[in-house]
């Protein structure tokens, strides 16, 4: 008996070494690859990151293939690059199943507005790991679609940029739309050497890039006066939760001291517009709305009070437009009655996008 638990524990002995040895070449082993990191991919922490890209702190994406050579080539991005800018990372390339690898909790705008490919690349400037940024190109398929994201998510602190008809920038990064791309530069530290590389590249970029005119018909159809500058959007599909809403540009203007939200919409015909019309109207009155009358006549316009606040609806020939969740009934009409003279004095009846 005595033999026989001498032989077990040896055996067991034996075992326990076998792992400990195991285990110590597995720690130096990570230890060996944490000293050779690539730099190409090391990530420091961002004050300012792009809309909707993961954080430092979350796992790199993953590349999702060979780069195609569609629109923009491969070696395009590098070839944008100013004197002393150099790349920091591999090209990388995402498409509509494989973009939620790369941004965080923004896909679904994305995939909603249209997107179609997000390509994107690190570049160094000079030879302080620190200082780097990244830049990226969305491919929305078209302008107006490039225009929704890009106003979406437009940051209340930027200042506008000449680089575009849309773009402005933050302390430490650009945003702008190039005919169908929605382009993102963000850089790792605020930082006016990297600023201005990026403005370089940027301007090669669009330089390189035809993007064609860069108008939206409809944001010409909101009057000009009392506009809040740079508030326009555009909401692709279901604006105000509403699945009939879709292609609705918004603009805010000052009434009463306050802002005021006014929307439109153009269609095909009349008949489509005044079918619109009446089908939002019901959605109001579904969820709660009551209507009430106008303060002043509002031809084609019907006015409600919702929740303390107040819509008003109206539609001019193909337009259908209004107020939406106006802080009193006069600032609303009083917006909505300027839309609407504003809309019935353009000949918008070949305008489309």
């Amino acid at each position: 008996m005595v033999v026989l638990q001498r032989q077990k524990t040896a055996t067991e002995l034996a075992v326990c070494v076998g792992v400990l040895l195991c285990l110590g070449a597995v720690a130096g082993w990570v230890l060996l690859t944490q000293r050779n990191f690539n730099p190409a991919v090391r990530v420091s922490p961002t004050p300012d990151p792009p809309l909707g890209v993961r954080s430092a702190s979350e796992p790199a994406s993953v590349h999702s293939g060979p780069v195609a050579n569609q629109g923009l080539n491969a070696g395009d991005f590098a070839a944008f690059a100013p004197a002393g800018v150099t790349p920091f990372g591999p090209l990388e390339q995402f498409d509509e199943e494989t973009l939620s690898d790369k941004i965080n909790g923004k896909a679904d705008l994305y995939l909603t507005s249209g997107f179609k490919q997000l390509r994107c690349q690190r570049f160094a400037v000079g030879d302080g790991e620190e200082d780097w940024f990244e830049f990226f190109v969305y491919d929305m398929g078209t302008l107006p679609q490039a225009f929704a994201v890009y106003s979406v998510q437009r940051r209340p602190e930027g200042k506008p940029l000449e680089l575009t008809e849309f773009a402005y920038a933050t302390k430490n990064a650009l945003y702008f739309v190039c005919g169908p791309f929605y382009v993102e530069v963000v850089a790792a530290q605020p930082s006016e050497q990297l600023q201005k590389a990026m403005l370089d590249m940027a301007s090669r970029f669009v330089a390189a890039t035809p993007a064609g005119p860069m108008r939206l018909v409809e944001l010409e159809l909101f009057p000009p006066e009392n506009k809040v500058p740079y508030s326009e959007t555009l909401n692709i599909s279901s604006a105000f939760g509403f699945e009939g809403f879709s292609n609705v540009f918004t603009v805010k203007y000052e009434a009463d001291g306050k802002h005021v939200l006014a929307y439109l919409t153009a269609l095909d015909d009349e008949g489509k517009a005044a079918a619109l019309a009446h089908a939002y109207c019901r959605f109001l009155l579904a969820n709660g709305a009551e209507e009430i009358p106008p303060e002043r006549a509002l031809e084609n316009g019907r006015v409600f009070s919702l929740l303390g606040t107040y819509e008003v609806v109206v539609q001019v020939g193909r337009v259908v437009g209004g107020v939406h969740a106006a802080h009193s009934q006069h600032a609303g009409e009083q917006v909505a009655r300027a839309l609407a003279t504003h809309v019935a004095g353009r000949h918008i009846g070949a305008q489309r996008n």
